[in-house]
C-alpha cells in the first residue's frame, strides 16, 4: 500500500514526466504518435519510478519504449529542472509499454467477429 508521500509523488511524476515525454518527441518530429503515460508507481524509498506508457499504433510501442530508455538521462535532467525544490532526489526512471489499451481492442475486435467465443 502507498503512502501518502507516494501518492502525491506519483501524482507529481505522471503530470511532469507525461509533459517533458510530449515535448520531447514533439521537437524529435514524431508527431503521428500519440504517447501518454498511464501511471508512475515510486518505490516506498523514493528512489526508483516505473513508469507505464501507452503507445499508438501500439505496432511502434517497442521502439518507443527504447527511444525513452535511450534518452532516460535526459528526461531525468528536466524533471531535475522542473521539480528540484520539491523532491531532494530524482528517483531513477524505468518505462514499461502499458498494454492495457490494446488488449481492451483485442477483445473489442474478437467480440464484435461472426465466430464470437462467447456464443
Amino acid at each position: 500500500m502507498d503512502s501518502a508521500r507516494q501518492k502525491k509523488v506519483n501524482a507529481l511524476l505522471r503530470t511532469v514526466v507525461s509533459e517533458i515525454i510530449l515535448n520531447k518527441f514533439r521537437a524529435s518530429g514524431y508527431k503521428n504518435h500519440v504517447i501518454s503515460v498511464t501511471g508512475v508507481r515510486i518505490s516506498a524509498d523514493l528512489s526508483v519510478a516505473r513508469v507505464s506508457v501507452s503507445v499508438f499504433p501500439y505496432s511502434s510501442s517497442v521502439m518507443v519504449i527504447q527511444l525513452l530508455k535511450n534518452s532516460k538521462s535526459s528526461i531525468k535532467n528536466d524533471l531535475s529542472e522542473k521539480l528540484g525544490n520539491e523532491l531532494r532526489r530524482i528517483p531513477d526512471l524505468l518505462f514499461f509499454t502499458d498494454s492495457s489499451v490494446e488488449n481492451a481492442n483485442q477483445i473489442q475486435k474478437s467480440l464484435s467477429e461472426k465466430k464470437n467465443p462467447l456464443i
